[in-house]
């Protein structure tokens, strides 16, 4: 799913909880449910992973986050100041997920051997951790497997974050 549909829904949720720290938190496992819903984005994510050049990742990549970038500047110019904490942290927890599995796919063949001592057990502790969430995310990811589009998808999940814009600004 796009980063601005997980943040939505963070955002949502983190109203609902009223609280920022249990917002987060059900923002986050939020992001692993949302991912079992089929959303067609697999193959970009391959384009990238063989291609770090392909312009069509990129492209929706930088259309994503320009988005989302201009929602929670909308959300947070029409919420007051107590809610903002809510907010930022609905969207942090709604796409935490997602960065850590860019962080994954760049650092997967990079720094291998780069460090030595404890810098080095610091950064296999890292890549661990990197890898077992890469692990668990593709384990929503794989529960349902339906032929979708992309452009359906897309289409679906920006009728969504219509409903949200009318809903929650």
């Amino acid at each position: 799913m796009t980063l601005t549909t997980h943040a939505a829904t963070g955002m949502i949720i983190t109203q609902w909880t009223n609280n920022p720290i249990l917002g987060f938190f059900a923002a986050l496992m939020s992001h692993y449910l949302l991912d079992a819903i089929p959303h067609a984005d697999e193959w970009i994510y391959w384009r990238h992973v063989h291609n770090s050049r392909d312009t069509i990742a990129l492209i929706v990549a930088a259309c994503d986050v320009f988005v989302l970038s201009i929602l929670l500047i909308a959300v947070l110019n029409t919420h007051s100041g107590a809610e903002s904490s809510r907010i930022t942290a609905g969207v942090i927890g709604g796409i935490l997920p997602d960065i850590l599995i860019t962080l994954h796919t760049k650092s997967r063949r990079k720094f291998r051997n780069a460090y030595h001592g404890i810098m080095q057990k610091l950064q296999h502790a890292y890549h661990f951790f990197l890898q077992k969430h890469y692990t668990f995310h593709m384990t929503f990811h794989n529960v349902m497997h339906a032929p979708i589009r992309f452009r359906t998808a897309l289409f679906y999940q920006s009728l969504y974050i219509i409903w949200f814009v009318f809903y929650f600004i």
